[in-house]
C-alpha cells in the first residue's frame, strides 16, 4: 500500500497498487492509517515532504522493516539511534513544534535533539522536566 501526503498516486493506482491520499493535514491520522496498512499488507510506502510525519513514523513504526517514507528506511533510523536519543525522541518532536503547535524560535528538531541527548544537559532537562510534570 502507498500512502500520500501529496496529490500523487495516480499512474500507481491504475497499475493496481493501493494508493490512501491524506488530504488534510492530519499527522496522527496519517501514522495511524500506516499502522493499519502494516498490519494487513506488511509492506507500505509513504509519500510527502513532512518531517513531523518521518519523526511520528520512526517513533511509532520502527518495528516495521517494510515501511519507507520517501527513501528513508524508518527501522534504521531508529537502529542506528542512541538509547538517550531514544529516551528523547518525541519530546524532542514535542518540543520543536509541528503545523499545529508553536515551538522554540529559532531551534528545529535536530538541534532539539542534540540539545537533550548531551549528558551535560541531562540533569538540567530532568529537573525542568519534573517541575513541568509536578507543578
Amino acid at each position: 500500500a502507498v500512502v500520500s501526503t501529496q496529490s500523487t498516486g495516480d499512474e500507481l493506482t491504475d497499475g493496481g497498487v493501493q494508493v490512501i491520499k491524506s488530504h488534510k493535514d492530519a499527522d496522527t491520522l496519517l501514522v495511524r492509517t500506516v499502522e493499519e496498512q502494516l498490519r494487513r499488507d506488511k509492506s507500505v510506502q509513504v509519500f510527502g515532504n513532512d518531517t513531523d510525519i518521518l519523526f511520528l513514523l520512526v517513533f511509532h513504526c520502527h518495528e516495521y522493516s517494510s515501511l519507507r517514507f520517501g527513501d528513508v528506511e524508518t527501522h534504521k533510523v531508529w537502529e542506528v539511534m542512541t538509547e538517550a536519543e531514544r529516551l528523547w525522541f518525541l519530546l524532542a518532536y514535542a518540543f520543536s513544534g509541528c503545523d499545529s503547535v508553536s515551538h522554540i524560535f529559532g531551534k528545529g528538531k535536530v538541534a532539539i535533539m542534540k540539545m537533550f541527548t548531551d549528558p551535560k544537559n541531562r540533569d538540567t532537562l530532568v529537573s525542568v522536566l519534573g517541575a513541568f510534570m509536578n507543578p
